[in-house]
Parts: C-alpha cells; structure tokens; sequence
C-alpha cells in the first residue's frame, strides 16, 4: 500500500536521479525495510529464495532521547542509532527500503467530490492547500484512494492525503546518506503496516479488521476491508503519554518510567483488593480509556458506514502493543478479540540475528519494517 504515485514524484529530485539504477539491479534477491520512528529504528531484512521470502535479519535499536529544538543534534542521534542497528545485526546490504512514520509526514483521511482519478491527480494540490500546516509549493503531494465501494453517498470518495516538505525527504536521504545507504522505496507508515497485514493474516475478502498501531507519540487507526483499505485515522497520543503519567504520578525519573511501562503496567480486576496495582492503574486509566473510546469510535464509523452488525476482532501492533495487560484490558472494554500481531507468522525463517535484550516482544514493533519491504503485487 505504498504510494506509488508519491515515489515517483520524489524520485522526479535531483537527489534521487543517481539511484534509479539500484531499483532494478537489486530489489528482488534482498530487500532491507528501515522504519525511523519517533523513539526507535527498526529493520527487518528478507531474501527472495525458492520457499519464498526469507526473513534474514531482524533488529531494533532505541534513538537516545531526542531535542524538541536542536533538529540537527537529533538527526546525529537517529544516524548513531541506525549505525548501531546495522552493525549489531550484521546486516550488510545498503539499499533499504524507508519507512518513515506518519508524524514525519502530513497524513488526512478526507472525502471529496467523486471525480475520476485522472482529475483528482491534477486537483490534488489544491485539496492540500487546504489541509496541511505548510505551504505546498514546495511539496511532494499525493492520495490513496479508499474502499468506497459499498458507501451510501455516492457524490464522494474518501482518500488519504499525503504530503511532505521537500526539506523533510531531504532530511531523511541525509540521514541514510550518513549511514552509507541509499534509498530505494520510501513508504509511508500506516500503508506498510496494511501490507504487513496482507502478508501475515489470513482475511476473508469481506471481513473488516481494525489494526491499531501503538507509536511513541501517536496512534494510528488503520481500518481494512478484506485486501482494501478503509479508514485511517491519527490520534495524537500513544506511549510516551502513558510514560509521562506514570513518571507524573509516581515523582520518578523517565526512564524509571519507561521500563516500569514495559514490565509492570497493572490493569486489576475490579475485584482485586491490591492497592499497588490500583495505585498504578490509576496514573495510566485516563489516556488508556481515551484510546478504547478512540477505537471504538472509529469501529461504530465503520459499522454504520458499511451497514455491518459487528466487527470481530482488532489487531495491536507498534512499540504499545506489547504493554503489559493492554490487551485484555482493550478486549473487555470494547467486547471483542485483541491480537497482537506477528508479522512473521506465514514467513520462513532463517538464521535471524538478536540482541539478548531482543525476544518475541520486539516483533509487533517490526510491522511497519516488515510491511515496507513489500510492494502491492508482490
């Protein structure tokens, strides 16, 4: 699900001429995703073999706390971190496939007028100008077009606007370019975690699967229809809320916070009498029951707009995804099946290298690496 149409038009930089060689020399033996996030660099490298796609490598590697002011000083830290993330893993190829979050882009889910996708393509500019906090001038624009299929008004169609500044995609091919790598695909986060799906799950052609994506800083609600995509949307809030109210809450510093996120979140039963676990559950309550309320928001859109009884299932992926009792605390507030997702459930795996500190809880925060190393016909 990336967009095609936006590559092109990336690649149209002078930036980009010197490697549209490398796309069809190299992409179909081994294929190396990067996903840059907000808190941490993941790859996931795959060869092309006679089983199929093999997963090769895999890694992820923490960004040290970034600036809110000093861009440059954080870009050193993201170039350390993907340096760390390559030596560590001892992966060799140097053509990778990007994935960059959606806060590093400007992502909408809008609806327009219904027009043929020729005449869209010439407007879309225009619809951005009246959407993104930047001016557009300078801007790489484009959409995906979303299942509309079945929708009751027939004068609109939904898209997802996408649209970066030039001095963003600058940003992120110097980054690699310090990192000795050159880009071949840049994808775009939410549509690489739908490609992931395709891969890793088994759909029926009609069944509705909510995938929600746990970033640092924000969530994503990512809404399929068998192999279509339906709905995206972005929540501004995602784990580092969650740090910063237990950091808040309990007076400890955020790294305190941060690992007792990742090892000891509590959510008790209401029958559980342990004043520790309350204590704590209390500090995090508030952002979690947004999220539930977030999501079930977006599935009670879904079932009015595709005239559907219930959604069955939900999926969790993203650094969140793992956070200790999430899962069940999500299933009994929204009444249906959370999965955590593997993206490599359906792959043949080979000898796949980890740091000890790695383990099966790094592999929902690998779907965007993996997902971007696909494309759509693959």
């Amino acid at each position: 699900m990336n967009l095609n149409n936006f590559w092109d038009n990336v690649k149209k930089m002078a930036l980009f001429k010197k490697y549209s060689f490398l796309e069809k020399l190299f992409e179909d033996k081994v294929r190396a995703g990067l996903d840059i996030g907000a808190f941490a660099v993941k790859a996931v490298v795959m060869k092309r073999t006679a089983k199929g796609w093999c997963l090769q490598k895999m890694g992820y590697r923490e960004i040290e706390r970034l600036s809110e002011e000093n861009e440059e000083t954080n870009d050193g830290k993201i170039v350390q971190a993907i340096r760390e993330l390559w030596k560590n893993h001892s992966i060799k190829t140097k053509r990778v496939r990007l994935t960059l979050s959606d806060e590093a882009l400007y992502t909408r889910h809008i609806s327009v007028p219904t027009v043929a996708e020729e005449e869209l393509k010439n407007a879309i500019k225009w619809q951005a100008e009246k959407y993104a906090p930047f001016a557009v001038e300078n801007a790489v624009v484009d959409f995906q077009l979303l299942d509309s299929s079945i929708k009751k008004d027939e004068n609109q169609m939904d898209i997802v606007l996408v649209a970066a500044e030039q001095k963003t995609i600058d940003r992120y091919i110097d980054i690699l370019e310090q990192c000795g790598l050159k880009p071949i695909v840049i994808n775009i986060s939410s549509f690489s975690v739908t490609k992931a799906v395709l891969k890793a799950m088994d759909i029926d052609k009609d069944e509705i699967i909510p995938v929600v994506d746990i970033g640092h800083k924000r969530t994503s609600i990512i809404v399929m229809r068998g192999e279509s995509l339906f709905l995206v949307r972005n929540i501004d809030s995602g784990g580092s809320r969650i740090t910063r109210c237990l950091q808040n809450g309990l007076h400890i510093s955020e790294e305190e916070a941060e690992n007792m996120k990742k090892g000891i979140l509590f959510f008790p039963e209401e029958n559980d009498n342990s004043t520790t676990e309350k204590e704590y559950f209390s500090y995090i309550q508030e952002p979690l029951s947004e999220l539930a309320e977030q999501i079930d928001r977006s599935l009670a859109y879904c079932e009015s707009s595709l005239a559907i009884e219930n959604i069955k299932r939900i999926v969790l992926c993203g650094g969140g995804a793992n956070f200790k009792g999430l899962k069940d605390f999500l299933s009994k507030k929204l009444n249906l099946r959370v999965e955590v997702m593997n993206s490599f459930k359906n792959t043949y795996i080979g000898k796949t290298q980890l740091d000890s500190s790695d383990g099966d809880e790094i592999i929902p925060k690998l779907t965007a690496a993996f997902g971007g190393v696909f494309d759509e016909t693959d």
